[in-house]
């Protein structure tokens, strides 16, 4: 009506989309919405993992929750079991769960008699960073005359100041330096008589390099630190990197806490307890000489 006849009308309808092109925006949406919760829950798992040592020691006390919130503990002599409930929350959560699943109970059992020794309402044990009763040990990659070693330094905190403090070498665990004779050779000694000719026999008894520990005394071992400094400061030892780092918790009467990193998804991750033990004065001293401690 009103249009020539050489005029048409044409009526434009919106084309249809394939059922294809439709299902495939429909899994696109849902891909991105599983992407955004997974994201969501990876940063919660990422708050949750203890990722300092510094943190360890917080959460130990209870001074910082595992979101890396601060905590205010009650005053002395004011600790409710509800506290310590919460606290024990918060110890447990820094064990390696791998490590406390034993089929016979015994860790979690020992968990517990550690939990009956550091927190209770009468006594709350914490940690301090300045305490001189914890270490690091630090395992490092070497080449000492030309030839790749290992060797694993004990480092301990050393306060300069109140409340200021350094790392410093405590002692050192390298085989390739360990001088030790296996067997004491009683054949070589510097003679009783050599007295009466003022040792002018010392030179040639000590003229081997290799036989030179046979003639200190019984009870005198050498030092393995010692040979360590001396060995870098002649440049014969040259290290190279650090490959693994452990902590060793000593200042708990009764007790050693070894804490090692666990690089693993899921919120039980990080610097964790992976070795509880009970241990008097005497099994501490033994179980800090294998790193051939100084005087």
């Amino acid at each position: 009506h009103g249009m020539g006849s050489g005029q048409r009308h044409v009526l434009l309808r919106p084309a249809r989309r394939p059922l294809l092109y439709c299902l495939l925006v429909l899994a696109l949406e849902e891909v991105t919405a599983q992407t955004k919760a997974a994201e969501v829950g990876l940063d919660e798992l990422f708050r949750r993992r203890v990722h300092t040592i510094e943190s360890f020691m917080n959460r130990f006390n209870h001074e910082e929750d595992d979101h890396g919130n601060s905590l205010h503990a009650p005053e002395s002599g004011s600790v409710t079991e509800a506290f310590v409930q919460e606290r024990n929350g918060s110890i447990k959560g820094l064990f390696d769960n791998q490590g406390l699943n034993d089929a016979d109970g015994k860790q979690k059992q020992l968990l517990e008699n550690f939990l009956s020794c550091v927190n209770t309402p009468a006594r709350q044990l914490k940690l301090n960073f300045y305490d001189q009763g914890w270490y690091a040990e630090v395992k490092l990659e070497a080449i000492y005359r030309k030839k790749p070693q290992q060797l694993t330094l004990l480092l301990q905190i050393e306060e300069t100041q109140p409340q200021t403090a350094k790392w410093v070498i405590r002692g050192v665990k390298a085989d390739f330096l360990d001088i030790t004779p296996k067997v004491r050779d009683s054949s070589r000694i510097i003679p009783p008589n050599s007295y009466g000719t003022d040792f002018i026999s010392i030179p040639g008894d000590l003229a081997d390099p290799k036989s030179i520990t046979r003639f200190v005394a019984r009870e005198v071992q050498p030092d393995q630190l010692t040979l360590f400094l001396y060995a870098v400061y002649n440049q014969e030892l040259v290290l190279k990197k650090t490959v693994q780092v452990t902590f060793h918790f000593l200042q708990i009467d009764g007790w050693i806490v070894r804490v090692a990193e666990f690089n693993r998804d899921g919120e039980n991750a990080g610097w964790l307890v992976d070795e509880l033990m009970q241990a008097d004065a005497e099994a501490k001293r033994q179980y800090l000489c294998k790193w051939r401690m100084g005087n």
